[in-house]
């Protein structure tokens, strides 16, 4: 099975938790919003720097915007 299948990302989730638009999460991590809407589809897992902007910019831990599904 392909990583991103079994990577629950919850990007979205907390973006929207926190009341931001895409531009803005895209902003505060200092990338496009077509790349944040590729990660937050699942099509491109992040790297490590990537996600660690996206979690400052959440203003959350890296571990919770991606944990593996069950099952």
């Amino acid at each position: 099975m392909a990583t991103s299948k079994l990577l629950q990302n919850r990007v979205g989730w907390y973006a929207a938790r926190a009341g931001l638009a895409d531009a803005a999460v895209a902003a505060r991590a200092g990338m496009s919003r077509a790349h944040l809407n590729r990660i937050k589809n699942g099509r491109v897992i992040p790297r490590v720097g990537t996600a660690i902007a996206l979690a400052r910019a959440l203003q959350v831990r890296v571990a919770q915007l991606y944990q593996l599904r069950r099952g």
